[in-house]
């Protein structure tokens, strides 16, 4: 029978009591997701970095965890570095045991989930239903909207390309199921030739997850939208890209003469 060893760590925070551990050496970088379903009981399930054997291994952060009480089933998403070694342990909740299923996957990325393929957008206004769900970052990507540590940095972005209609204030604001997604705006044809657009600025509700980003657009010039999530998390995000001013209202303005 499994046995739970001295200084081994609660997985996924709950008691359990009955772990049984696999080593896996990724093939490939990239996002996969683990699945552990159970019938008799509630499995947990974690993923660590493997160390000595006399230390206590690290959890990986950041990760996503979700569980289907119903079907009694664990799901763990998170980003691999190939030719990393990990550690996978799988107990029960309240030291419950039986067999179980367990199962590793590369689920496929976001079309737009490399800076090359972005999605174009055009005109004033765009309302657009998205998900960075599965979505990796990029070797040499930036950090967006200035969240560099850790814990909060984002990486799960997908992309847009817009080509401003018109010059004058834009506020993109981007709504996320369960997550405050990191919105960030550039310039440039490259990934490592992207320049943050100035004078920027983020901000976050305080009530839901929205987050709405600002900046000025110059007319005609193409500029290079990343959705992210907060603390690498990802999910369903509703957006919309909206210019103060219309073309025509522009070329008014512009030919207003003030006496």
């Amino acid at each position: 029978a499994a046995t739970l060893e001295p200084g081994e760590p609660m997985h996924t925070g709950n008691p359990g009591g009955k772990s049984v551990w696999f080593g896996w050496n990724a093939p490939r970088s990239g996002a996969i997701l683990i699945a552990v379903a159970a019938r008799d009981y509630f499995p947990l399930a974690e993923v660590y970095l493997p160390g000595p054997v006399s230390q206590v291994p690290t959890n990986i952060a950041p990760r996503a965890i979700s569980f289907d009480q119903t079907n009694k089933i664990t799901q763990l998403l998170l980003d691999v570095v190939g030719g990393q070694d990990y550690a996978f342990a799988v107990d029960g909740l309240a030291a419950q045991s039986g067999d179980f299923t367990i199962s590793l996957s590369y689920p496929a990325a976001p079309w737009n989930d490399n800076f090359a393929n972005r999605i174009q957008m055009d005109g004033t206004r765009v309302e657009i239903q998205t998900s960075n769900l599965y979505a990796t970052r990029e070797g040499g990507e930036p950090f967006h909207a200035g969240f560099k540590d850790e814990k909060s940095q984002g990486t799960k972005s997908i992309w847009y390309s817009w080509r401003a209609p018109v010059s004058g204030p834009v506020t993109v604001t981007c709504r996320g199921e369960g997550f405050y997604p990191l919105p960030d705006i550039y310039t440039g044809d490259t990934l490592n030739s992207l320049t943050n657009v100035p004078r920027r600025a983020l901000s976050f509700a305080a009530t839901n997850t929205v987050s709405t980003l600002t900046f000025t657009a110059n007319a005609f010039r193409v500029y290079a939208l990343a959705l992210d999530g907060f603390q690498g998390r990802s999910g369903n995000i509703t957006f919309s890209l909206a210019t103060a001013y219309s073309p025509l209202t522009a070329q008014l303005l512009a030919a207003t003469t003030i006496p």
